[in-house]
């Protein structure tokens, strides 16, 4: 149903299995771009303003997003990829045959497509600025980018990659043990990249790190940028610790979220929780996936530094360990994106 800016509450769906024993609603951080015509004019952004026009009609099962898409975007419908509190999201195809994901506001006074597909833009530019073309490599490896935004009917949208659609928490754990040793992998990576542009992500939920099937080992993406901030700023309130969210959806994915004790009812706290369910995990990773010492003291700085809120969250000291680094797969530039040639050469 349609919610306004003001109801709009975004709500964290916690993993099944010890995760789920965690009885905290995390409220994420949902605030938009100012409503005001300067704010969400697509220039801005310094962006190709995509093609706008009146509102078309679909048939997609969700009725606020039938109305939604509009014909005259440039693309050809393919199928309803799902909607949020925020938007509805389309997949697509370009009259050259790229395929690509649109995203339009439900409402005219959120800017949330443009202020995404400026998180999509700045950590591009700022990962080739900060990291050269090893960091570059592993964005355009794991992160869908804005290719344009614009508006219909004073909704604005984005027009970006089009990303795999099945979420980690679904299809992680019915994988072999060598390819959830190379998802997890992948999401380090791709977390370390963002983390290394100067970003966190503050949302890594199942619906928003999701894997392509078709590729051997199943290829990952991080996908939703609106919730994006610098990390100079620390965690927001209410946000998702992304090193949380790596440990959280490793336990998922290596089959180990059985494994933790069950939380007293005096004492079901978050921190309580990870002090209790952390010799578990590890335990849990050192029988499933064979894992040695570095890995594991690794995981377990990060763990203790989500325990502690501390402001590093970890994730270099992971991304750099044999492990990850012998089972990540050669990276592919699945996303590409010109913007940054000039910092390439």
């Amino acid at each position: 149903s349609s919610r306004s800016s003001e109801e709009a509450v975004c709500s964290f769906r916690m993993p099944r299995g010890w995760i789920k024993t965690i009885p905290i609603l995390l409220i994420l951080w949902c605030t938009s771009l100012p409503a005001h015509a300067e704010a969400r004019k697509p220039a801005s952004l310094d962006l190709p303003l995509a093609v706008s026009g009146p509102i078309g009609q679909l048939s997609t099962g969700d009725l606020e997003c039938d109305a939604l898409w509009s014909v005259e975007f440039g693309y050809s419908y393919t199928s309803f990829a799902g909607a949020g509190a925020n938007g509805c999201v389309y997949f697509a195809t370009s009259e050259d045959g790229k395929h690509v994901a649109i995203k339009v506001a439900k409402d005219k006074d959120m800017a949330v497509p443009l202020k995404e597909c400026s998180n999509m833009r700045m950590f591009r530019t700022d990962a080739c600025r900060k990291g050269g073309r090893a960091m570059f490599e592993l964005g355009e490896a794991f992160m869908p980018t804005c290719l344009a935004v614009g508006e219909v009917q004073d909704l604005p949208y984005l027009v970006m990659d089009a990303a795999p659609t099945h979420p980690i928490e679904l299809v992680g754990p019915t994988l072999s043990p060598e390819d959830q040793k190379a998802v997890f992998s992948q999401l380090v990576a791709a977390v370390y990249a963002l983390h290394g542009s100067g970003r966190t992500h503050n949302d890594l939920h199942a619906n928003n790190i999701v894997l392509d099937m078709q590729q051997t080992p199943p290829a990952l993406a991080l996908v939703d940028f609106d919730s994006v901030t610098p990390m100079s700023e620390g965690v927001k309130e209410g946000s998702k610790r992304d090193g949380i969210a790596i440990w959280q959806w490793a336990a998922v994915v290596a089959r180990c979220d059985a494994d933790a004790t069950p939380l007293d009812a005096d004492t079901n706290t978050v921190d309580t929780f990870m002090r209790r369910a952390k010799p578990h995990f590890l335990q849990c990773l050192t029988d499933n996936w064979q894992a040695t010492g570095e890995l594991l003291r690794a995981f377990s700085t990060l763990i203790d530094g989500d325990i502690d809120k501390s402001e590093d969250q970890h994730v270099a000291g992971l991304f750099g360990t044999d492990f990850v680094q012998e089972h990540l797969p050669k990276l592919k530039p699945t996303y590409r994106w010109t913007g940054s040639d000039g910092c390439l050469q």
